[in-house]
């Protein structure tokens, strides 16, 4: 038990969590639009669209964390190029 508790402390923070209930709101309003009369299992079952959305919440948050460097995004946002064109 001591070594899950370690690994949750050690991989997810609260913008994880923030990405994975987001994601998952985000799915089930999609569900509810339009995936429940889809022929496509992943689109037409409620559950496996909520644990897909949890799984992308987390990889989005996880990979914008790791691009960013675990900084915080008004200092990722500063760092930007004014003129991008």
């Amino acid at each position: 038990m001591n070594k899950f508790i370690r690994f949750i402390k050690n991989n997810f923070s609260w913008l994880h969590i923030v990405g994975m209930v987001l994601c998952t709101l985000l799915a089930v309003l999609y569900w509810m639009k339009a995936g429940r009369y889809s022929e496509y299992f992943v689109k037409n079952n409620l559950y496996v669209t909520i644990i897909w959305g949890l799984l992308l919440g987390y990889v989005s948050v996880d990979m914008v964390v790791a691009i960013t460097g675990g900084q915080s995004l008004a200092k990722t946002i500063a760092q930007l190029p004014v003129n991008v064109y």
